[in-house]
């Protein structure tokens, strides 16, 4: 009788010891499994850039990384060579896949004011306006837009703990406004 009781208890605690380290086991797949799902982007802004233009061409406008539906992205904005025709172009930020071209057209507009701000040039280049937001802010360039209107850059760059949203001048590379939000996570 003290030998069944005996195996019964060495049965039950086996049995325990094999549950809880089955559990540690599965609880260390669960703290592993996001980890392994972050992904570095393989292509980078400048790549998803020149697939877009190789695409739909055009001249880029504002390009964004975005994380949609799990996925990530970036959404490359282009102003066609004549002005007339704005075409949003979404690539798969890890393959470079497209994944949608959306033209539209810009009839609406008043042509007459599209030739005069197309034909206004600007001094500094989208690569040195980056480099003056990277210099004053170390990091990872997320979004970046030209505004026509302003002539001014609008770009974000993101850190490991904040975001930075830049209004550059376009001509004097002068920063006009920079707004810093602190991610609380």
């Amino acid at each position: 009788m003290k030998r069944n009781i005996l195996i019964a208890g060495v049965a039950g605690i086996v049995l325990l010891g094999g549950a809880v380290g089955a559990g540690a086991f599965d609880d260390r797949a669960e703290n592993t499994a996001p980890a392994a799902k972050k992904t570095e982007n393989a292509i980078s802004m400048e790549k998803a850039e020149e697939i877009a233009v190789k695409e739909a061409g055009g001249t880029v406008e504002k390009v964004e990384y975005d994380k949609d539906d799990s996925r990530e992205i970036y959404e490359v904005e282009l102003r066609s060579d004549n002005g007339n025709d704005d075409t949003d172009v979404k690539i798969h930020a890890v393959t470079g896949e497209v994944i949608s071209i959306d033209r539209d057209d810009d009839d609406d507009d008043d042509d007459d004011n599209k030739s005069n701000v197309q034909n206004t040039e600007v001094k500094l280049s989208k690569d040195e306006v980056i480099a003056i937001a990277v210099k004053e802010t170390p990091g990872k360039v997320v979004e970046f837009e030209f505004d026509r209107d302003d002539l001014v850059y609008e770009l974000e760059v993101k850190t490991d703990k904040s975001e930075v949203d830049y209004e550059i001048d376009a001509n004097t590379g002068k920063i006009l406004e920079k707004d810093t939000d602190d991610d609380q996570d």
